[in-house]
């Protein structure tokens, strides 16, 4: 299954391992314009959006017309969006996802011998979208 990056963020080395794929980089600039709100938005707004997304941005990718369908949307961003954005694409084959990331302490040595201890995320997986309008 593709999982296609919405964010505004490229996908780490371990997200594109467990599949995920970014937008061709001509769409970034569309997408973050969707994705970033001046002004607190009113529903109509919102929903304006995420026909932007769907229709500007999606129906351009390749996976539109994949036939292994479904896929899923890793989406990320403001928490008033989302569930909007997940409706949209749900009622389109899309299956919204978040990215779970877990903290881990990685130590190496520095240039003088020392232990240099570091706290990076790394992706262990998704989290299904946990609103759906029709159940």
């Amino acid at each position: 299954m593709t999982t296609i990056n919405l964010t505004q963020h490229p996908a780490t080395a371990d997200q594109k391992n467990a599949g995920v794929e970014d937008l061709p980089a001509e769409t970034l600039p569309r997408l973050k314009e969707l994705l970033t709100f001046e002004e607190p938005p009113t529903l109509e707004e919102m929903d304006k959006r995420c026909e932007g997304i769907l229709f500007d941005i999606l129906m351009n990718h390749k996976v539109w017309d994949d036939p292994t369908g479904p896929h899923e949307a890793m989406i990320g961003g403001a928490a008033y969006f989302l569930p909007v954005l997940a409706e949209t694409l749900r009622q389109h084959g899309f299956k919204p996802v978040h990215a779970f990331t877990k903290r881990v302490v990685e130590e190496s040595l520095d240039a003088e011998g020392k232990r240099v201890k570091t706290s990076v995320f790394k992706h262990v997986g998704f989290v299904d979208h946990p609103f759906d309008l029709d159940d």
